[in-house]
């Protein structure tokens, strides 16, 4: 009796430590719920302190609204600086219809040498339920000169 305790103990624990193991080698941005399957954020460092976010939704099937409902931006140290939002003035392209894809790049006005990062509110809607998720970005330094292609 012993014994066969003994081993389903052991293979309760190595059942444990792979479900473990499986958790925590989830890719990054894979934010699952009913509505959003997967979310990516990608800070570029543009010319003239301009910090381009990336931002990438993807749904669980075609939603009637998929997109990013608001981006606050902050400094490195976490200081408030600036928000927008879907329905904001300029800011249509955030949010896209009928559609379970959706990307857009939304830029910041920084200063070069300063460092930065971007809170991203990802939101979708199918007739009556809704569901989103939040995803912080990496932080990215402003420079005078364009990073991209830079090598």
């Amino acid at each position: 009796m012993k014994k066969i305790l003994k081993s389903l103990s052991v293979c309760l624990i190595i059942v444990a430590m792979l479900g473990t193991t499986a958790h925590a080698a989830q890719p990054d941005g894979v934010q699952s719920n009913s509505y959003i399957f997967k979310t990516t954020v990608s800070p570029v460092a543009l010319a003239n302190g301009v910090i381009e976010f990336d931002c990438g939704v993807t749904a669980t099937g075609t939603m009637d609204m998929v997109g990013i409902e608001e981006i606050i931006f902050y400094k490195a140290d976490g200081t408030y600086l600036d928000s927008r939002y879907y329905t904001d003035p300029g800011c249509e392209d955030m949010m896209k219809y009928n559609s379970f894809k959706h990307n857009a790049g939304i830029q910041f006005q920084g200063e070069p040498g300063q460092s930065y990062y971007a809170m991203v509110y990802f939101y979708a809607r199918k007739g009556n339920g809704s569901g989103g998720v939040n995803m912080e970005s990496s932080v990215v330094k402003a420079t005078r000169q364009s990073t991209v292609g830079s090598h």
